[in-house]
């Protein structure tokens, strides 16, 4: 990558990192964890990531990092999962510090074992997140009030998010080439939006987005699943096109399957 298009990868995942963390936070504080999870989810920032990877490189180095993306988005899991154990128990640097190690161990590991197939990085992600998911067991929201976020607070939000986005990547890129790759699997807007929420709402609000985004995370792995299954016989385009429909496919089948809960739920519902 030249030095003209790893800033302009820089400038968008800032730009789309920040973006979806604003809009998770401020969405999780008004209409809960549910929808901040489901926001902060969604392929806003693996999107942007993958158009530009697809840009410089041929199908088959996509098809490649897709696969590799599967089985890393099972370490994510992992991140999530320990945060949603840790941030309402122990404190915010704490609770980051063991996801990271978790998240790092699990990269590492799947690094060691790599190539992956399809077939197991889907399994690999059915086994973290189906355990996840009914460790979690999330249920009643735990989201304090608090006072409207005044203006010039989301701006800074943004500006907060930026920095700790460009302080990662550029840091990384000095150390070397494998932090680089490290850097780039690392769950930065999920790291950004707990800092933000736990200043906001707390560590048992932070949790609770946590445990509502180990339902929302396996919409990625279905999203690179269709990436690398058709972006070699059907193009690039084509395949990035399948990936984002799937990825938001299952984000609306999570929207639909607690409309139908609530109502089996509420009496009198029609």
């Amino acid at each position: 990558m030249t030095i003209d298009a790893f800033w302009l990868a820089l400038l968008v995942k800032i730009a789309a990192t920040a973006s979806v963390v604003v809009t998770a936070s401020v969405v999780a504080e008004r209409a809960g964890p549910f929808w901040g999870a489901l926001i902060a989810c969604l392929p806003v920032v693996a999107g942007p990531a993958y158009v530009l990877l697809a840009l410089d490189a041929d199908a088959a180095f996509l098809r490649t990092s897709a696969l590799s993306g599967i089985a890393a988005n099972a370490a994510t899991g992992l991140f999530v999962l320990m945060l949603h154990w840790l941030a309402p128990r122990r404190s915010l640097v704490l609770a980051l510090a063991g996801a990271i190690v978790i998240w790092l161990l699990a990269i590492l590991a799947l690094k060691a074992t790599s190539p992956w197939s399809a077939m197991g990085g889907l399994l690999l992600n059915a086994i973290v997140y189906g355990a996840g998911v009914r460790f979690a067991a999330a249920g009643g929201v735990a989201v304090k009030p608090v006072r409207p976020a005044a203006w010039l607070e989301l701006p800074l939000r943004a500006l907060a998010v930026g920095l700790l986005v460009a302080g990662t990547v550029t840091a990384s890129r000095a150390i070397g080439p494998s932090a680089t790759g490290l850097a780039v699997a690392f769950p930065i807007s999920l790291t950004s939006l707990a800092i933000v929420l736990h200043r906001r709402l707390g560590g048992a609000a932070v949790g609770q987005v946590m445990a509502n985004g180990l339902k929302a995370m396996p919409g990625l792995a279905l999203g690179l699943l269709l990436v690398a299954e058709t972006v070699v016989p059907f193009g690039k385009v084509a395949g990035l096109i399948a990936g984002l429909v799937a990825s938001c496919g299952w984000s609306a089948g999570l929207l639909t399957a607690r409309h139908l809960a609530r109502q089996r739920t509420i009496p009198g519902f029609r």
